[in-house]
Formats: structure tokens, C-alpha cells, sequence
């Protein structure tokens, strides 16, 4: 069903045109300063539910007697709003089934937008002046009661001015006095220290700056006394007469002194102690004389602040009385003088061009849009996508490539696929040229490749052979990471590739725990390579399978293969058989499956690690290559198998080689 729009643009302006210097009291409601903010929320206001009521209901009565042809959804289904970026012209688009309709419904939608705008600002500008009035009243009422709470706080606390000298004077009182109090808590400190310093010395301790006249007479008179006794001790002895007289001399003198020194330092102590009694009064009286200023102090600093807050509260009370007083005025002259601030710039008028369907660009946008899916889901698969996809994936993490075998399905009836053939009794070499492939294979038969196959195994046989050329490996053990990646077809076709070079090659199944290889040719027959390293076969017995070819079956499944293989016989035997065959072929388990793959590993000359290529995860191969690098093995190289010569990035190798075009 077509649709079709009409569109009406209208002008936004975050101010309205003004007559009087002031502002109008919407303005705080429709007017920000970031015009981003503004133009936003017009945008909401215009797809309001209730911007669609009103205009629903007006259109409803411009058609009162007909269904409206609206899409569906509703009306609003059909409001559509855009800005035209960097101006402030909005469009307001309306689609509907009728074009007619489509641009009376956009009319009135803008229309109906400019009266809700104005209905507001009316709406802002009552209520504005009726709240204004109210709060006229109680600021006058708050007025009056700050200026006699103000008056009566200043009389209470003789306070006339916080400015006035009062404070002032009361202030530098305290300055004075804390002063004083310095000085006289230091003089306190000082003759107190004096005093004390007194009272530890004695008469044997006495201080030189208290010897007077007397004492220095008398200890001038002591010295020459003790210089004449000691003469005439010297001359006459202890017990002459005038000896003993000097010596009674001597001793009143010592007396005398003593007298003397106690005396001055009687008077001294006095004196300092009458000095620290003085000290100590008059810094009691100042303290307390201090302590009733700072007081005053704090009494002073209390009233100034409440005084200044009442002050600060009335002069506010009086400057919002006013400016309210104002702004009432203001508000009664601004609703006659507003011309608004919403314009209609273009009307909308009727098209006949359908808005909707557009094939042509529904089409284009499915194809960009499948496209743009189909790349985006193929880059996600090849970023997941973990596994090897070509030779270069495995050099990149160390480890070289002998050769990749190309993906060959057998199909019944086609030349040149995979083929069975029965193994000759009498060690004739299989012919390896295409022929007709049978439906079923033969009970005990081996694969026979066709050409593309057959070139890719005496490719790997001869990077074999060139990877150590002055001594190529005679022990080769054929491992994977993981079960199911074609070792087992590996090391057979090997094998015979091999053989071809006229070399005595023994293939050995090593898989004690699913002997594949030993399956393939049913040549178990309760003999084989677990019998002979457990001790039950002296003798190593093996079967010819083709010309220069043989094989030792794996045998019965032994209890503890890692034992068997750790045993001493199994490097004993394989140093016999190297010494009957040119090379060795070991088809050994998964490394990572099984334990005694490590032991394998480190007792042959070299691994070849096969990789199924497109389904063996790189971090399974980088393990394996780490397992293999723990045992001490020889890791001559990987083989890829089941590689896709489709891939275009092999087109050249398998046009060149065998004709073949990928397609």
C-alpha cells in the first residue's frame, strides 16, 4: 500500500523578541545557554504523547464523519522529526495512506506545537506572579523581624557598630598583656633557674663570682700560711714548736674561711629567693588579669559575629524584597509585549510521489546489506579457523615439510582414483598405472595410487632421502598428533614408495593398541613384534608383501606396551633388522593419545609427523612437535594429507604436474 509524506519546517529560537530590557519569568524555563540542549528537548516536546493528543483531537473534528487514514500504529506511527543539522529549522514529517491528509496532519502538528508553547509561557507567567506575591509578604514580614532582632542584640551587648573603637581598645589591651605575660613568665623561668642552681652548690663547690674581699684576703693569708708551715716541716719536723703553732694558725683560718663562704651564700640565696617571690606574684597577677581579657576577647568575637550575621540576614532580606518587588512589576507588563520565539517558515502542501514503497532502493539496500554479511561472516570463519591449510602454517612454527599428499576420494568405476589389488605370493611389485577400480576392495589388498597421489609420495620419499642426504634415516617412525589423520596409509604407501628404489624396506606396526597396519593386511596370526620383544619368538618373523617390501604385524595387545618398548630387546631388535633392511618403516600411535609414542621416537634415526590438512588445529601440531622435542626425537619433517587441490593456491601444481584445473 502506498504511503505517502508531507513535511512543515519551523524555526527554533532559544530567545524571544524582546521590547523591555528585562527578561520574562519563562525565560528561566525555555532559555538555556547551550542551544544543543535546547534544540533537544524541543525535539522530545514534539514527539510528546501529549503534543499527538491535541492534535489528534483537533483533526477528529476537522473530520468528524470519516476514518482517518492513518498507517498503522496509530498517529504517532506516522510523526516523524528532523533538524537540519548546524541551523534552527526542525522538520516535522507526517505519513499517511492519503497525501491530502498527510499535509493537514503536519499543519496542525506544528500549529498545535506553537499554541502549547505559548499555553505554557502563559501558564510559567501566572503562576510566577501569583508565587511572587506570596513570598512578597513574608519577606516583608522577614524584613521587619531582622531589623528589631538587630537593634535589640546591639543594645544588649553595647554594641553600636562592629567598625567602632570598643572593640579596638579591648583588643589591644589583650595585645599588651600578653606581652607583659611573655616577659614576665620568662623572668619567672630565669630567677627560678638562678635559684636552683643556688641551692645545689656548697661551700667546697663555691662559685668565683660570689668570693668578696674578705674571702680573697683570707685565702691569700691560708696560702702563705700553708707555704710557711711546709718550710718549716721541712726544716724541724712535725713536732717542733713553732710547726704545731702554724698548724693551730692554719686551722682558724680554714674556720674563718668557712664562715665566710657560708655567710655570703646565705645572703645570695635571700636575695634571689625574695627576686623569684616577686617573679612569681606578678605573674600571677597578669595571668589572671589575662585570662579576664581574653574573655572579654571571646565575648567580643561571639557578639561581632552574630551582630554581622544579622546584619548580612537583613540586608539580604532587603535586596530579595526588592528584587522580587521589581520582578512582580515586570511580570505584570511582560505576557502583552512577548512575541514569541517559534516560527513557521514553510507549510506543508500535498504530494502525489508515494514516500513508500521504493523498490529500487530496497532492492540496492538487501544486496549492500548481504554482501556486507557474507564478507563479515567470512572473514569471522577465517579468523576462527585454526587449523592448517597449507605448508607454510607449519614452517611458520618450526617445522619443515617433506611433502603434502592431494585429497582423493575413491569413487567405484572412475580411472585414476585410489584401487585395491590383491599382494602377490610371490613378492612381485604391484603395477601402479590407472586402471578401473573394482566396487569392493579384496579381503587382504593394498592401495594403489593414481598418478597425482603416486607423484605426491615419491615427492615426500625423496625430500626423505635429500633431508639427510651424507646419511639418510634407516629407522623412520610415522606419527601424528591425533587419531584419523592417515599415518597408518602414510607409512604403507611410503613403504612402497620406498621399495620402488630397489631398497629392502620392512614396515613395522607399532600401534600395539589399534594396529591398523596389521588389519589392513590381516598378517597378525598370533605372531608378530609384541610375541618376539616379550620373549615368545626367538626368531623375528615378517612377511614379504611386494618385492624388496615386508612387513612385521604388531601382535597381540600386551598389557604394558611403554614397558615393552623401554625394554633393551626393542633396541636389540631393531639393530638386527637394521642390518637386513635398507630402510625401516614404523607405524607408530598418536603422540599425544598414548605415552609409548615418546619412547618410539627417541630410539629411531628420524619422525615424520603426518597433518590432516583443513582439520588439525595448530596448536595440537605445535604440542606434538613440543612432545617429540621433550623425547630427544629427530623430527626430519611433517606430511600434509588430504590437501585440497581445488584450492587455488595449488593450481599450478596440479596444472602442471597432472593437467588438472581446480574448479
Amino acid at each position: 500500500t502506498p504511503t505517502y509524506r508531507s513535511t512543515v519546517r519551523i524555526q527554533l529560537q532559544p530567545e524571544s523578541v524582546k521590547v523591555l530590557p528585562f527578561n520574562s519569568i519563562s525565560d528561566s524555563l525555555f532559555r538555556s545557554p547551550d542551544f544543543e540542549l535546547y534544540m533537544k528537548t524541543q525535539d522530545v516536546l514534539m514527539r510528546s504523547p501529549a503534543l499527538s493528543s491535541r492534535t489528534l483531537e483537533r483533526l477528529r473534528r476537522q473530520y468528524p464523519d470519516q476514518d482517518l487514514p492513518l498507517i498503522g500504529g496509530g498517529f504517532s506511527a506516522g510523526l516523524s522529526v528532523e533538524r537540519v543539522a548546524g541551523s534552527q529549522i526542525v522538520s516535522i514529517n507526517y505519513v499517511s495512506l492519503d497525501p491530502v491528509f498527510s499535509s493537514v496532519a503536519a499543519n496542525t502538528i506544528a500549529d498545535e506545537f506553537v499554541n502549547l508553547h505559548f499555553e505554557r509561557k502563559l501558564e510559567t507567567t501566572r503562576k510566577a506572579t501569583t508565587f511572587l506575591d506570596s513570598e512578597l509578604q513574608t519577606l516583608r514580614k522577614n524584613v521587619e523581624q531582622a531589623e528589631t532582632e538587630l537593634v535589640k542584640f546591639g543594645q544588649e551587648n553595647s554594641l553600636l557598630d562592629t567598625n567602632e573603637n570598643q572593640q579596638n581598645v579591648i583588643r589591644e589591651r589583650f595585645g599588651l598583656l600578653s606581652s607583659e605575660m611573655s616577659r614576665a613568665q620568662t623572668n619567672l623561668l630565669t630567677t627560678k633557674a638562678e635559684y636552683d642552681e643556688l641551692a645545689r652548690v656548697g661551700v667546697d663547690d663555691f662559685p668565683a663570682s660570689l668570693r668578696g674581699v674578705e674571702i680573697s684576703a683570707l685565702e691569700t693569708a691560708i696560702r702563705s700560711a700553708e707555704q710557711e708551715l711546709s718550710r718549716l716541716r721541712t726544716q724541724f719536723g712535725e713536732n717542733w714548736p713553732e710547726v704545731v703553732r702554724r698548724k693551730n694558725d692554719l686551722a682558724v683560718l680554714y674556720e674563718q674561711l668557712q664562715t665566710e663562704k657560708t655567710a655570703a651564700l646565705d645572703r645570695v640565696r635571700r636575695d634571689v629567693l625574695l627576686r623569684l617571690n616577686t617573679a612569681q606574684s606578678r605573674y600571677g597577677l597578669l595571668s589572671q588579669q589575662f585570662k579576664e581579657q581574653e574573655q572579654l576577647v571571646y565575648k567580643l568575637n561571639e557578639a561581632s559575629i552574630f551582630y554581622n550575621s544579622l546584619r548580612r540576614d537583613l540586608e539580604a532580606s532587603e535586596q530579595l524584597y526588592q528584587g522580587l518587588l521589581q520582578r512582580l512589576k515586570e511580570t505584570g507588563v511582560d505576557p502583552g509585549l512577548d512575541f514569541g520565539n517559534i516560527h513557521i517558515t514553510d507549510r506543508a502542501v500535498p504530494t502525489r510521489v508515494p514516500y513508500q514503497p521504493q523498490p529500487f532502493w530496497n532492492i540496492s539496500l538487501a544486496l549492500l546489506l548481504g554482501l556486507s554479511a557474507g564478507t563479515a561472516l567470512a572473514f569471522f570463519l577465517d579468523y576462527t579457523d585454526t587449523a592448517f591449510r597449507s605448508p607454510d602454517d607449519l614452517e611458520r612454527i618450526g617445522i619443515p615439510v617433506l611433502g603434502w599428499i592431494p585429497a582423493m576420494a575413491p569413487e567405484s568405476g572412475r580411472k585414476g582414483a585410489i584401487a585395491w589389488a590383491a599382494s602377490s605370493n610371490d613378492g612381485s611389485l604391484l603395477q601402479l598405472q590407472q586402471y578401473d577400480v573394482p566396487a569392493k576392495p579384496p579381503a587382504n589388498g593394498m592401495q594403489i595410487m593414481d598418478a597425482r597421489a603416486r607423484e605426491s609420495y615419491r615427492s615426500l620419499c625423496a625430500s626423505l632421502l635429500l633431508s639427510r642426504a651424507e646419511q639418510p634415516a634407516a629407522t623412520i617412525l610415522i606419527t601424528s598428533a591425533v587419531p584419523r589423520e592417515g599415518k597408518t596409509t602414510t607409512a604403507m604407501n611410503l613403504g612402497v614408495t620406498l621399495a620402488e628404489t630397489g631398497a629392502p624396506t620392512l614396515l613395522i606396526d607399532a600401534d600395539f593398541r589399534n594396529p591398523s597396519l596389521s588389519s589392513r593386511f590381516k598378517t597378525s596370526n598370533g605372531t608378530g613384534l609384541s610375541v618376539h620383544l616379550a620373549g615368545g619368538d626367538i626368531d623375528i618373523r615378517f612377511s614379504q608383501l611386494l618385492s624388496n617390501l615386508y612387513i612385521l604385524p604388531a601382535g597381540p595387545q600386551p598389557p604394558n606396551p611403554v614397558a615393552l618398548l623401554s625394554a633393551p630387546r626393542f633396541t636389540e631388535t631393531l639393530a638386527r633388522l637394521k642390518g637386513k633392511f635398507r630402510f625401516i618403516v614404523l607405524d607408530g600411535p598418536p603422540i599425544l593419545s598414548v605415552a609409548e609414542t615418546q619412547v618410539l621416537a627417541s630410539k629411531v634415526d628420524g619422525v615424520i609427523l603426518v597433518v590432516r590438512a583443513g582439520e588439525t588445529p595448530k596448536e595440537v601440531v605445535a604440542r606434538a612437535n613440543l612432545h617429540l622435542a621433550r623425547a630427544g626425537a629427530c623430527m626430519l619433517g611433517a606430511a600434509i594429507n588430504h590437501l585440497d587441490m581445488k584450492d587455488p593456491t595449488y593450481a599450478y601444481y596440479s596444472k602442471y604436474y597432472y593437467g588438472y584445473e581446480p574448479s
